[in-house]
C-alpha cells in the first residue's frame, strides 16, 4: 500500500526555513545537488539509460535531466559516462 503524503503551502516554508537555519543552506540547493550527485553516480556506476536515470532522479522529461546535468557538471551526460570510463 503507498501512501499519498500532503504538505501544505505553510508547512512546506516552515520546513525550508528550519533546513536553513540549522545548515545554511536552501533547501531547494539541496535537493537540487543531491539529485544531480545521485544521477552523476549512476551514470558513472551503471549501464542504465538516461532516460531511466532520468526517471529514477524525479524527472519526468530525460531532456529536463540532460540539460540540468550538462548545467551542473559542463557536459552531457553521455559525455560524463564517457569521461568516467577514460580514467
Amino acid at each position: 500500500m503507498t501512501a499519498k503524503k500532503n504538505i501544505s503551502n505553510h508547512q512546506l516554508k516552515y520546513l525550508s526555513q528550519l533546513f536553513y537555519r540549522e545548515t545554511g543552506i536552501h533547501l531547494k540547493q539541496y535537493l537540487t545537488e543531491y539529485i544531480m550527485e545521485r544521477g552523476r553516480e549512476l551514470l558513472v556506476s551503471t549501464n542504465l539509460s538516461i532516460a531511466a536515470i532520468s526517471s529514477q532522479c524525479g524527472f519526468s522529461e530525460p531532456h529536463n535531466f540532460s540539460r540540468s546535468i550538462r548545467h551542473t557538471y559542463g557536459m552531457s551526460p553521455s559525455q560524463l559516462r564517457q569521461n568516467f570510463k577514460q580514467h
